[in-house]
């Protein structure tokens, strides 16, 4: 038997930062759906790794490559992680999670434009 330990995180903060001091005259909160995957992004070289959050309901997902054009295409499946390492790349590309409900329907997290450095 395998065991993993996958955080489920309820808030996400974000920082600013500045080379001078600065005034904020208005700051916005937007509440996030628990429910909704939340898809990032991180580089190692030329190799784009995506990550995301695992609502509870969720059992396993899939990464679909979307373009304006076309139907998405899922290029990984009945994933359990929630980390995926992308193919190289030879291009910009939008690419969204697709998670699986265990009674049935999916949820699906915004798409994420990978920039792929040096294209």
């Amino acid at each position: 038997m395998a065991r993993d330990i996958i955080p489920l995180p309820e808030i996400l903060h974000a920082g600013v930062c500045t080379t001078s001091a600065c005034v904020f005259e208005e700051v916005d909160r937007t509440g996030l759906d628990p429910e909704m995957p939340i898809l990032s992004v991180s580089y190692r070289g030329a190799r784009a790794e995506l990550a995301w959050t695992k609502p509870r309901t969720v059992t396993v997902f899939d990464i679909h490559e979307v373009s304006a054009d076309r139907e998405s295409v899922a290029i990984a499946d009945g994933l359990w992680q929630t980390t995926f390492t992308l193919p190289e790349a030879s291009g910009n590309r939008t690419y969204k999670v697709v998670g699986k409900r265990s009674g049935g329907g999916t949820v699906s997290s915004a798409g994420l434009l990978v920039e792929v450095p040096g294209n």
